[in-house]
């Protein structure tokens, strides 16, 4: 005899669907908090590099405004001489270039001049010679 309705083997599908279903949304669910949880992780990284980039940047700014005022106190103070000396005999700094742009990135074709009185102190290009007219320089050349 048969009874109205689903019966066992209905309710057993059913059940089986809704389980399976549940299954998946747990499943969906969790994936989801991992990835994330992942993402934010990565995102936090990323965001702490970042501000630890502009802390550095911002400390060797401080360093480099020092050192761009004592290169800019030598060469006011030693304006004359500059123009006197051999231009292999410049003594403003040890490396002037180099700590100015100390903490910059220049791109492959940047190049950066020390310029007194018209007259070239410091370079970190050789195709820019260092005691040469910075006017004539320029107007001859292009870079």
């Amino acid at each position: 005899m048969k009874t109205s309705g689903l019966g066992i083997r209905g309710l057993f599908r059913i059940s089986i669907l809704v389980v399976v279903a549940l299954a998946s949304i747990a499943l969906a669910i969790v994936s989801f908090t991992h990835v994330t949880a992942e993402e934010r992780a990565r995102a936090e990284a990323s965001v702490r590099s970042e501000i630890n980039y502009l802390c550095l940047q911002l400390e060797s700014g401080a360093d480099r405004a020092e050192t761009f005022s004592q290169v800019t106190d030598s060469m006011d103070a030693d304006a004359q001489e500059l123009r006197l000396q051999d231009s292999t005999d410049y003594k403003l700094l040890s490396d002037p270039v180099g700590d100015v742009l100390k903490g910059y990135t220049l791109a492959e074709t940047g190049t950066v001049v020390i310029v007194a009185d018209e007259t070239i102190v410091a370079s970190d290009d050789a195709r820019i010679p260092v005691g040469s007219d910075a006017k004539s320089l320029w107007r001859d050349r292009s870079y």
